[in-house]
């Protein structure tokens, strides 16, 4: 038996330890050699390469919805017991890429400036409910719709402002930190006003005379 065979894919003479193995051809070997079966992997992957993503990204997410519970316990489980060496290795990696870390940072920095920039009223929302939970000015009963509506009040307040050129606040009715009572960051509590009216009212509950 010959110790040479010629590839059908390149037409290159080869010996027979450049095939591999194959029982069900007569000559016990493929019929294209290693490196063309290399190159033609090499050419599927490439050409397959934002297919196999696309399904990759559905089976994850897949995957997600179906077995969230259990993926989220075990990376909570995963995240405790390798605190330690976590943290180990940030440290190491921060001090051999300190140029790295402080361009990380920075563009960490620039997204929430533009995410702040493009969601002033979500953000304002937010910033709101930090001060009243500091005050200890939000109820345990807040639920996430409430905190919706809140949201939307100051979505009104930036379209007043941009339709009117002037500024306009959402204002607490009963203030949170008044001389004489502190009131809650509810939605029934807050009103939007002109930015003017808000500085002149200050911290006084203003009582409606009629």
């Amino acid at each position: 038996m010959s110790s040479l065979k010629v590839c059908t894919k390149c037409g290159g003479e080869k010996p027979l330890t450049e095939f591999k193995p194959r029982k069900d051809n007569p000559s016990g070997y493929r019929t294209t050699c290693k490196r063309c079966d290399y190159d033609a992997r090499i050419d599927w992957y490439s050409r397959t390469i934002e297919v196999r993503r696309a399904k990759q990204v559905v089976y994850d997410a897949t995957a997600y919805r179906n077995h969230r519970d259990v993926i989220l316990e075990r990376s909570r489980n995963y995240s405790r017991s390798h605190k330690d060496q976590h943290a180990a290795r940030t440290r190491e990696w921060n001090s051999r890429n300190p140029d790295k870390l402080a361009a990380a940072n920075l563009r960490n920095r620039d997204r929430q400036y533009e995410w702040r920039r493009t969601h002033p009223d979500v953000y304002a929302a937010h910033g709101a409910k930090r001060k009243a939970a500091q005050l200890n000015a939000t109820p345990p009963w807040i639920d996430q719709n409430h905190f919706d509506t809140i949201a939307e009040i100051y979505k009104t307040a930036k379209v007043l402002t941009d339709f009117y050129g002037e500024q306009f606040d959402v204002d607490h009715i009963e203030p949170l930190r008044g001389k004489t009572s502190c009131g809650l960051h509810v939605w029934w509590n807050l009103a939007v006003i002109p930015h003017s009216d808000n500085v002149k009212k200050s911290n006084k509950l203003i009582l409606n005379k009629n």
